[in-house]
């Protein structure tokens, strides 16, 4: 699985139109940017047959986040998660595990 998939979401747009174009009938997930997408991109997704995305949320702690020099924001993972299940998407988030180890030692 492509961890940067949404990095450059006009190339995903590129890969959907050439996946609905010849009529290719896949099943496919992928991960995804909280930052690097947004409903346009996701319904096009869809239509190429995109029904899974993984969000790396790191965490879900702006100060861990700017700590760890993510570059997102919590806000944005709050709207993804609303977006791809406004979308139908089955989605997840992951954590590194340095950085859950992190986040633990955060708190204490």
């Amino acid at each position: 699985m492509d961890d940067t998939f949404t990095l450059f979401p006009k190339w995903v747009d590129s890969f959907c139109k050439g996946i609905i174009s010849r009529g290719i009938d896949v099943v496919w997930g992928c991960t995804a940017r909280v930052d690097r997408f947004n409903k346009e991109l996701l319904s096009q997704m869809w239509k190429a047959g995109c029904r899974t995305l993984l969000f790396g949320v790191e965490s879900g702690n702006q100060k861990i986040l700017d700590n760890v020099q993510k570059g997102t924001k919590v806000g944005q993972a709050k709207r993804a998660f609303k977006t791809a299940k406004r979308h139908r998407h089955a989605y997840d988030r992951f954590n590194d595990s340095w950085n859950a180890r992190r986040e633990q030692n955060y708190y204490r």
